[in-house]
């Protein structure tokens, strides 16, 4: 989900984590920033956890001109498929997750996320 990091352990059933940032991104003579993504994590279960991403400010300067607006929120899920943490006879695999999600229309059209 954007610049919000992900790795393979959910949040524990019942909790509730906010994790919010600034990120730079650059192509060429593209500049992009991101003000204000907050990713909200919330236990469903041992194993699921709920993601929804709130809008962020996005503003980007190209050679064309200059646009800024929210972007589209997103919601999502993690499901923690592989924990070896949790079984000691088995510490030698590896931890793996599955997230999956999609964006909302709430976004600024000049901003918003388009499909490829």
């Amino acid at each position: 989900m954007r610049g919000i990091s992900v790795s393979p352990s959910v949040q524990p059933r019942g909790t509730l984590q906010l994790e919010s940032g600034w990120h730079a991104e650059r192509a060429g003579a593209q500049r992009t920033q991101h003000w204000g993504e907050a990713l909200v994590r919330t236990g469903l279960t041992e194993r699921v956890e709920l993601r929804v991403v709130l809008d962020s400010w996005e503003m980007t300067d190209t050679p064309d001109g200059h646009r800024e607006g929210l972007r589209d929120a997103a919601i999502g899920a993690k499901v923690a498929l592989l924990d070896a943490a949790a079984h000691a006879a088995h510490r030698w695999l590896p931890q793996a997750a599955l997230v999956v999600g999609t964006t909302l229309p709430t976004g600024h059209h000049s901003v918003a996320h388009v499909p490829a």
